[in-house]
């Protein structure tokens, strides 16, 4: 379970990291630090602590995703320099697009 889970941090990193720096082209080296913290404390709270308390699998995963785009794209805003939340949400909701698609292929 822990290395299942250690991978799917990893393949999300890999994936939203650059992702959300492309959304900052003047600020990528502080965006992409901004995003590996916020995605490693939302990905490791989806997968333990929601990951237990979800009564099924699907209201996890609507409950995981939401959360993460909003708690992220939250760090982003507060981050940047601009300070801007429609960037922000754009930027997290693509970036956690990408690794859920991910997530739907690589962790069947």
């Amino acid at each position: 379970m822990l290395a299942r889970t250690l991978l799917a941090l990893l393949i999300t990193l890999g994936l939203e990291v650059p992702a959300v720096a492309l959304f900052y082209p003047q600020e990528r080296a502080r965006m992409a630090l901004a995003c590996a913290g916020a995605t490693t404390f939302t990905n490791v709270l989806m997968n333990t602590v929601l990951l237990r308390m979800a009564t099924s699998y699907a209201s996890y995963l609507l409950v995981g995703e939401i959360s993460a785009v909003l708690l992220e794209a939250a760090v982003y805003v507060l981050v940047s320099k601009r300070h801007e939340l429609g960037r922000a949400l754009l930027a997290s909701a693509v970036a956690n697009s990408l690794s859920f698609g991910a997530g739907l292929i690589f962790m069947r």
